[in-house]
């Protein structure tokens, strides 16, 4: 159960500050690129669940725990990206 929702949590952190900066940097076009992120986010959101079973079944190291661990990398990598973004645009 808390894996979900800490998966939620991060899925959230990486989502706001992509729309917030999106928002920010687009000045006469910022109905299209939102909905350009929006769509991008939502695809990423849509081909995750299908790539980890490819991910756990890998004959690597990779069995559920690993494929858990690497998963919760990539959206830890996500969050420490989307704490760049708005912090790059509080100097703005």
């Amino acid at each position: 159960m808390e894996i979900y929702i800490f998966k939620g949590l991060g899925f959230g952190l990486i989502y706001l500050p992509a729309i917030v900066s999106v928002g920010v940097y687009f000045e006469s076009k910022r109905s299209f690129a939102m909905g350009i992120a929006v769509c991008g986010s939502g695809l990423g959101t849509l081909t995750f669940p299908f790539i980890m079973p490819y991910i756990i079944n890998f004959p690597l190291w990779f069995d559920y725990d690993g494929a858990l661990l690497l998963e919760s990398a990539v959206i830890f990598i996500c969050i420490i990206f989307g704490i760049l973004m708005v912090m790059f645009i509080s100097f703005f």
